[in-house]
């Protein structure tokens, strides 16, 4: 009898970016605001990391990390616990339309708006920590 694999439960915040400046400056909102934060530097590292850990929140940075709305579909079934949320330069995303009316929970215009990211993080959290 084999048993299935346990993934690890956190309630980390995960940032995932190629762009070391975007990373930086959303971390810092994050942590500034209470909350455990992992940067990752690629899509590849974030689909590693989810397939060993369970997380509350997953922060994409969807310029940087050139995905595509396949990509993002697989992901967002895949770990359908995980909340995510797109960082976007672009008003409008025509290639990733499906993807940001489907698979993100929210979708934040760049430069990101501190209050407008934590919002969305304390709203997530609260309605699934109860704190």
């Amino acid at each position: 009898m084999t048993s299935k694999r346990q993934k690890e439960k956190t309630r980390n915040i995960v940032i995932a970016s190629n762009d070391k400046d975007t990373c930086g400056k959303i971390a810092q909102i994050v942590q500034n605001g209470g909350y455990p934060v992992i940067i990752l530097c690629s899509f590849i590292d974030l689909e590693i990391y989810l397939h060993d850990h369970e997380c509350l929140i997953t922060i994409l940075d969807l310029g940087s990390l050139s995905v595509d709305n396949r990509q993002i579909k697989e992901l967002a079934l895949k770990h359908h616990s995980t909340y995510f949320l797109g960082l976007t330069e672009h008003r409008l995303n025509p290639e990733l339309e499906e993807s940001i009316c489907y698979y993100l929970y929210a979708c934040i215009a760049k430069p990101v708006d501190q209050e407008e990211l934590l919002y969305w993080i304390r709203s997530i959290w609260a309605e699934n920590t109860g704190e």
